[in-house]
């Protein structure tokens, strides 16, 4: 390993600074943030329930941070199902495959070459792709229904405001039904870095007050025993 811990990579211990060395991690981590053990985690199983209700209808959907697939893929093969199951309870006589184009799209863009071309063998049917959302002005992506931010927004903090209007310019502009942006994402009980940038759950939710691009329609918090606790935003697109 190029570095003593794994969260080295992305933030330097000694000066608390962001070091964002995700392609090295990649090399050196098979499975850095524990993405397959925690796909059927409790916090997942109800983000994903989050996501999918009887008003749910995602034509174009996009997980920013995608990593090596597997909540994409997991979201992919769940929203299959649950359309499936719609159409079998309306009688409709069109059953989605899940090796078959389907009645949606799924982008995922991802910092790291290494993880995109293992989550290009994980599901061929989600569009993944290298993409440096920090550098870059604008999201490839436009008209979104449905943007997925799981466990990285600590990758954000330098430029998060900047980051939220691109996500914000990339969803779909609708009168009849607004596009969700859904977060899944740990915060630490004792927060060591990042303070300067954003301060906690606090923080986060005055950051979505102040910005004004949002507005929480779902928020649900799971505590661990150690003061740390995971939350699920549900926010609408205003």
């Amino acid at each position: 390993m190029k570095y003593n811990s794994k969260n080295d990579y992305w933030v330097d211990p000694k000066t608390g600074n962001p070091r964002y060395d995700f392609e090295e991690m990649y090399k050196d981590l098979s499975d850095p943030w524990g993405c397959e053990e925690k796909n059927s985690s409790v916090t997942n199983r109800l983000f994903l329930e989050l996501l999918l209700d009887e008003n749910s209808s995602y034509k174009r959907i996009l997980d920013l941070g995608s990593g090596k697939g597997s909540l994409s893929h997991l979201f992919y093969q769940k929203y299959l199902a649950f359309l499936n199951t719609r159409n079998s309870v309306n009688q409709s006589n069109s059953k989605i495959e899940l090796n078959q184009p389907s009645a949606f799209e799924m982008y995922g863009l991802e910092y790291s070459e290494l993880a995109v071309n293992e989550a290009k063998k994980l599901n061929q049917n989600i569009k993944f792709q290298t993409f440096d959302l920090l550098n870059s002005t604008s999201i490839p992506y436009q008209e979104i229904d449905l943007v997925i931010l799981s466990e990285v927004l600590w990758y954000l903090v330098s430029d998060l405001s900047a980051v939220f209007k691109k996500i914000h310019q990339c969803m779909r502009v609708n009168q009849e039904r607004n596009s969700i942006l859904a977060i899944h994402q740990y915060f630490p009980g004792n927060q060591k870095y990042f303070r300067n940038f954003l301060d906690g759950e606090s923080g986060f939710d005055s950051f979505i007050k102040k910005e004004g691009l949002f507005e929480t329609l779902e928020k649900v918090k799971f505590f661990h025993k150690n003061g740390d606790c995971v939350l699920l935003y549900k926010l609408t697109k205003l």
